[in-house]
């Protein structure tokens, strides 16, 4: 029995390592460990800071569950190197990749970056055309999600352009509301205009290369590459962008 016990302990050691193996490989855990760093800088801000907003609250716990989303997602890869042993269930099913998974979660992040920038707008018109553009992109994401086809097997390109779209559009009213407003000369201390910054880049470098995302299911190794650079150096500036808007509205909160 104890024999069993310490080979089996030695196999999960073994797909420990070809797991983080991958993971090292791909500098997938660089994305974790930026996503990581951004929850933490704003869970110290919330920590030091007396009485923060509603708002901030809930974009500290939106980012802790983006980093969570993330992590849970690598149950696909995890589940290949240990030969669908630890979860037999996954060998053969629907959701035994996890493109299902994503395709959920960027619906989810387009429409939580449009929730938190459409709060920090103060025209009550924007706000309400706003809100009702996010309930039209949600009937359309769940209507491609089902009536696609590909739900389970790849990314459903279309509703991330669309949510690309939006999310550009909301920040563009975003920065045009400061502009008209008195906001001008202090919109630098807001952690939303980093928010807002971060979210235009990273909305204006990944689609292009995402239109393409069938190469990288072909396994064309140079498009991977690509891919995974671009995407990772993205994925930097936008959470380095969060942590900073977190920094620099605890040094003007102080101040």
């Amino acid at each position: 029995m104890a024999s069993g016990s310490l080979w089996w302990l030695i196999a999960e050691v073994l797909i420990m390592q070809d797991y983080f193996h991958f993971l090292i490989d791909r500098k997938i855990y660089i994305t974790w460990l930026v996503e990581l760093i951004s929850a933490l800088v704003g869970s110290f801000y919330l920590w030091k800071t007396e009485k923060p907003s509603k708002l901030i609250r809930q974009f500290v716990w939106f980012l802790w569950s983006v980093f969570i989303i993330d992590v849970l997602g690598g149950y696909s890869p995890w589940a290949y190197f240990d030969n669908y042993e630890t979860f037999p269930f996954l060998k053969g099913s629907l959701i035994e990749r996890n493109f299902w998974w994503f395709n959920l979660g960027k619906v989810y992040f387009i429409l939580a970056y449009c929730y938190f920038l459409k709060e920090k707008i103060r025209n009550k018109k924007a706000r309400l055309y706003i809100k009702w553009v996010m309930v039209a992109f949600l009937g359309f994401a769940v209507y491609s999600m089902i009536f696609s086809g590909y739900f389970f097997t790849s990314y459903i390109t279309r509703i991330f352009l669309v949510g690309t779209f939006l999310i550009l559009s909301v920040a563009f009213v975003y920065f045009y509301d400061i502009m008209i407003g008195d906001r001008l000369f202090s919109f630098h201390k807001n952690l939303f205009t980093y928010v807002a910054i971060g979210l235009i880049v990273w909305y204006l470098v990944i689609p292009p290369i995402e239109i393409y995302v069938d190469y990288f299911l072909q396994g064309n190794d140079f498009y991977i590459n690509v891919f995974a650079s671009v995407l990772r150096y993205a994925n930097i500036f936008l959470y380095s962008m969060f942590a900073l808007g977190f920094l620099v509205q605890y040094k003007n909160h102080k101040e």
